[in-house]
């Protein structure tokens, strides 16, 4: 009896691990946003990560929708998990005020909600696309994502 209970545990335990671990490697359903971060972003840059930043405001309801429109995409999920692609968020609603020339400077006084994306072209330079909030669908997202890398495979092969 006293053996019986022992395998009985030790198959529920290595059970519990393995389900464990499945959860680790499964991919998520949803993009995985990080706290803004200027220093990361500009880290992220250096080594010729694509960015994403979602601009939000936690009182908008429009903030919900627009992330809603494209962060759960099966399309766009791939594309994050199969390129070097970083997702941050930002909350306006809730950015110190010392960070916010900091954020206006550095994203050219852009302060509406949305989706911001960023690269680094050929030459080296910056570039930024914005996408509004009311813009946003599915297609633009994946669009600007697939433009923005195909800059960064330009740049790899030059």
């Amino acid at each position: 009896m006293r053996k019986q209970f022992w395998a009985t545990g030790v198959v529920i335990l290595c059970v519990v691990i393995g389900l464990i671990l499945f959860q680790k490697f499964q991919k998520p359903d949803r993009i995985q946003w990080q706290k803004y971060s200027a220093t990361q972003i500009q880290n992220d840059l250096a080594h010729e990560k694509l960015i994403l930043v979602s601009v939000m405001a936690s009182w908008s309801i429009e903030t919900v929708i627009h992330e809603y429109r494209y962060s759960e995409n099966s399309v766009i999920l791939n594309l994050i998990h199969t390129h070097p692609i970083v997702c941050y968020r930002v909350d306006l609603a809730k950015i110190p005020d010392e960070q916010i020339v900091t954020w206006r400077n550095y994203f050219q006084d852009f302060s509406g909600l949305g989706l911001l994306l960023l690269t680094k072209n050929p030459r080296n330079d910056v570039v930024l696309r914005r996408l509004p909030a009311n813009e946003i669908t599915v297609g633009t997202v994946i669009s600007e994502i697939e433009h923005m890398l195909a800059d960064q495979t330009l740049k790899a092969r030059g």
